[in-house]
């Protein structure tokens, strides 16, 4: 296998599901490594503030969820509108999302929690 084959084929191994939400069907992709990473920043540099990350839902959404070409839907400018949306509507989007990043049950939970 050279470079551009494994590039492909782990781009391959990224998951997408098509999720409901009281808006209406989304689809939700996992995250990639870059994007993982920055989640779990946002989730250690608050813990160590003792703290409650910030909009971590609309986040989440803005790095996970993708139209059927499979484009980002949001961009970090709409954090704040996403934001101001009822939990309900994002926290189907936040499971699924950490569901397809390989995150366990614990961390989804704590994510819930937050």
């Amino acid at each position: 296998m050279n470079k551009s084959e494994f590039f492909k084929s782990a781009k391959d191994l990224i998951k997408t599901k098509e999720v409901e939400t009281p808006s209406g069907k989304v689809i939700v992709r996992g995250m990639s490594a870059g994007e993982r990473d920055d989640f779990e920043q946002i989730v250690l540099l608050a813990r160590q503030k003792d703290q409650t990350p910030k909009d971590i839902r609309a986040r989440i959404a803005v790095a996970c969820v993708v139209e059927e070409s499979g484009k980002k839907m949001f961009a970090q400018s709409d954090i704040a509108e996403l934001s101001s949306l009822p939990s309900s509507v994002l926290d189907p989007i936040l499971e699924a999302a950490l569901e397809l990043s390989g995150l366990n049950s614990e961390a989804i939970a704590e994510a819930k929690k937050n």
